[in-house]
């Protein structure tokens, strides 16, 4: 099995090169290096996964996307696949790309596949690659690289949805946590420490006040700590993941996200060619939800048993009656790839309403209640500064 390794070798002019290549052994990269004139000086070293890891994150959406749409482009105009990696590395301005490029291009010489070359270096998500493969074997590739563009480019645009409207919201509220401790830190003590060395009366409620901000920083470590518990415990517990999902606008949205990743991997991956249990495998690694996940083996265990997609799609529980009839239809003319795409187009268009409708409610409403409190504050702050200067004058 391929694995990645670093070397230090010169070329015939005796400069320095430093790099990183994928290969099944030590031998093979020495043998690689010397066919392209470079001679090896030190002995290559497999890299540590976690290290390569975090060099290597993996791509986004968009860079998906535009690596499925040009190489999907030079395939149609009848270049080749190793052809195709060696213009896309030499039009690469950025060097992530041009190591990229070139490392995929050589375990394509060395007679590795493209999916093999793409799984070797770790910056494809696992779907990515298994489409391809799929792709490969079909003989469907460049089809293939259309839908994959489609698939993340529609992704990409659901993430940017999301972002574009919770960003807002988002800084306000941050924002005015930062006014807010900045008065019960700083100005409300100093506020405290005045009167009472003038001899004036503090009112209770800025008692009470100090007294929290004093506690703030004692009760934040266990809040956090609490949030990061209830986290914890609904990526790995569904009963709390199905009371998420039953609130009434968060939990629904969340829904529709889930339905938008579930039918998009099933259409894609029907489309290239995979029969319904392979797809309904790929499509439950990807989703990230403990519940759905579960219903998914369930899907797939009553298809192994002998029943039809339709009815064992419905233990699915989110799926409406609707979608339900949508993939019946489709399932009975034989394209259920379509059914699939149709139902996921459906509800990234709700998921784009429904962030809409939260971002309305939420603005005024985080306006408001930062409004009101930040007038409180200086209402309890200012009042008694001022009865303490008519005491004064």
């Amino acid at each position: 099995m391929s694995a990645m390794y670093s070397y230090r070798a010169r070329d015939r002019a005796g400069n320095l090169k430093k790099g990183s290549i994928s290969a099944r052994s030590e031998a093979e990269v020495i043998k690689v290096l010397k066919e392209d004139g470079l001679f090896v000086i030190a002995s290559p070293k497999k890299k540590i996964k976690v290290l390569q890891v975090l060099l290597n994150p993996k791509l986004t959406n968009r860079e998906l996307t535009s690596l499925a749409t040009n190489l999907k482009k030079m395939l149609q105009a009848g270049i080749s696949l190793l052809k195709a990696i060696e213009i896309l590395r030499e039009q690469s301005e950025r060097k992530k790309f041009k190591n990229l490029y070139y490392r995929i291009e050589k375990s394509l010489e060395n007679g590795a596949t493209l999916q093999e070359a793409l799984t070797i270096q770790r910056e494809f998500p696992a779907f990515f690659c298994n489409i391809v493969g799929i792709g490969e074997k079909s003989g469907k590739l460049v089809e293939i690289l259309e839908y994959i563009s489609r698939y993340y480019e529609s992704r990409e645009h659901l993430s940017k949805s999301i972002i574009r409207h919770l960003s807002y919201p988002i800084f306000i509220a941050f924002f005015g946590a930062i006014i807010l401790y900045v008065f019960t830190i700083f100005l409300l003590p100093q506020t405290v420490d005045i009167i009472t060395t003038q001899g004036g009366e503090i009112p209770p409620i800025i008692i009470s006040l100090s007294n929290v901000s004093l506690s703030l920083f004692n009760v934040l470590t266990p809040f956090l700590s609490l949030v990061l518990i209830i986290i914890l415990l609904v990526r790995k517990n569904t009963f709390f993941e199905r009371v998420i999902l039953k609130l009434p606008l968060v939990g629904k949205t969340i829904q529709y996200v889930l339905i938008c990743h579930l039918t998009k991997s099933m259409s894609i991956l029907l489309y290239s060619g995979a029969d319904l249990i392979s797809a309904i495998t790929s499509t439950r690694n990807i989703i990230n939800s403990r519940l759905l996940q579960m219903q998914i083996s369930q899907v797939k265990n009553r298809i192994e048993a002998g029943e039809d997609l339709t009815n064992a799609i419905r233990s699915i529980s989110i799926l409406t009656s609707r979608d339900i009839q949508i993939i019946a239809v489709n399932e009975r003319a034989g394209n259920m790839d379509e059914g699939f795409w149709f139902i996921a187009q459906e509800y990234e268009e709700r998921v784009r309403v429904m962030f809409e409708k939260m971002t309305k409610m939420i603005e005024p409403t985080v306006i408001l209640l930062l409004t009101v409190f930040i007038g409180f504050i200086l209402s309890c702050i200012l009042l008694p500064l001022y009865d303490l200067l008519n005491i004064i004058y």
